[in-house]
């Protein structure tokens, strides 16, 4: 029993951990703590100098933005920013790619999300989802987190960003992709000429392959 407890640690068998603050130091046996000069409480977590001063008998002013500053150092006079600031006076907000104590961590988001410059999280572009807005909308979903449904038939799914507008299959047309190609066309958005020869002849809306009519056969027919 010669040695007292490691830093940080107090208490019968050294169990218990010290909750002081700014670098204050805990009593081994009762972890009582003693703080640095321009803190007090009993976690130290208390400025002995009223808000947006410092320094011998909290004379001087602190520089500090109010809006993007947790604290004012008490001795010092160091601007401590709050999470999504950064700057000697705490007067940056973080880029766009940037988050937390400092702007000191890199956002993860995907797919032209916004990142949350306090805490990092994603909030997603139109058409994604997710943590890190690494999905898109599930078939049959669009819109700001997939929250609208598509209203498409014969469709392959709606667009994912712009209002749901249907995305069709080859051989259908319309705003739901409720109409077939009309008769001569065929293909995706009913792009291709049909090359059926003989009345009568009509082509697949999909895949312009020619049906004959009576009297002839062929592929073109």
């Amino acid at each position: 029993c010669e040695n007292e407890c490691p830093l940080g640690t107090y208490g019968v068998n050294c169990t218990e951990v010290c909750k002081c603050k700014n670098g204050g130091t805990c009593s081994p046996i009762s972890g009582y703590c003693t703080c640095t000069e321009g803190w007090l409480g009993d976690d130290c977590s208390e400025s002995a100098c009223p808000d947006n001063q410092f320094g011998p008998s909290c004379a001087q002013s602190c520089s500090c933005e109010a809006a993007g500053t947790e604290r004012c150092q008490p001795v010092t006079g160091e601007c401590l920013c709050k999470p999504g600031w950064a700057g000697g006076t705490c007067s940056l907000e973080c880029p766009f790619d940037k988050y937390g104590v400092n702007c000191s961590s890199s956002c993860q988001c995907l797919n032209g999300a916004f990142c949350n410059p306090v805490d990092g999280s994603c909030s997603c572009a139109p058409g994604y989802h997710g943590p890190l807005c690494k999905d898109v909308c599930p078939k049959g979903r669009y819109g700001n987190r997939c929250a609208q449904e598509c209203n498409c038939t014969n469709g392959m799914g709606c667009h994912l960003q712009t209002g749901g507008e249907c995305v069709c299959q080859p051989g259908w047309r319309g705003l739901q992709c409720d109409a077939t190609c009309p008769d001569g066309r065929y293909g995706l958005n009913c792009s291709q000429t049909c090359d059926c020869r003989h009345p009568g002849a009509s082509c697949h809306p999909a895949t312009g392959v020619c049906t004959c009519g009576p009297g002839y056969l062929g592929i073109r027919s």
